[in-house]
This record gives C-alpha cells, sequence and structure tokens, in this order.
C-alpha cells in the first residue's frame, strides 16, 4: 500500500524509504474510529521503537537529530505571525536539516 509520496522526493531520514511516503488506506477514513484503535493495537502488542527516548540518560543525538536540534538552537527556524495572524515558521533550514542536505 506504500508509494512515493511526490515524484522526485527525497526519503526523510534513513529509516523511511521514498517509496514510503504515501500509504494507501484503502476505505478508511476517520481517524478517531477506525486509525486510533489501529494504532493503540500495535502499541500494545508491545511495539519499541529504534531510538531511545530523549528522556533517557543513554539518548545520543544521531545525525538527523542533530541537524535539526542545531537549526533550532541557533534561531533558524523562527515563528511569526503574517498579515492574517496565522503563525508560520521559517521552515527554509529546517527542511533541509531533516533532509539531510547541508544547511544554508
Amino acid at each position: 500500500p506504500f508509494k512515493i509520496a511526490k515524484e522526485g522526493l527525497q526519503a526523510p531520514g534513513s529509516h523511511i524509504a521514498a517509496g514510503q511516503t504515501l500509504c494507501d488506506v484503502g476505505p478508511l477514513v476517520s481517524r478517531k474510529a477506525q486509525f486510533v484503535p489501529a494504532f493503540s493495537r500495535i502499541l500494545n502488542e508491545g511495539f519499541t521503537c529504534h531510538k531511545l527516548p530523549v528522556a533517557s540518560p543513554n539518548y545520543v543525538d544521531d545525525n538527523e537529530t542533530g541537524a535539526v536540534r542545531n537549526v533550532l538552537e541557533h534561531g533558524e527556524a523562527n515563528v511569526s505571525l503574517d498579515g492574517s495572524q496565522h503563525y508560520k515558521r521559517d521552515l527554509v533550514k529546517l527542511g533541509s536539516a531533516v533532509f539531510e542536505e547541508k544547511a544554508l
């Protein structure tokens, strides 16, 4: 059921391939009634993440997390209000960090 979300899209890291960025969920339409029970079942059946929780004393940033943290700590993903009073985040450098490009 997986495919690439947009032609030319880069993989969003090392654990998800570009061809896994869109999932056809078929007739499922309700997040609350259909998706939440399915996710809850998986989590309750012993799902474990490949990364340690950030709160763990043994946690160490990997390349992806470190790049994002670096952009955020240097104030390069600022949030501001636009003319319509909507919050906007400057995503240029943050997007580069997420998609493993060299930050500008």
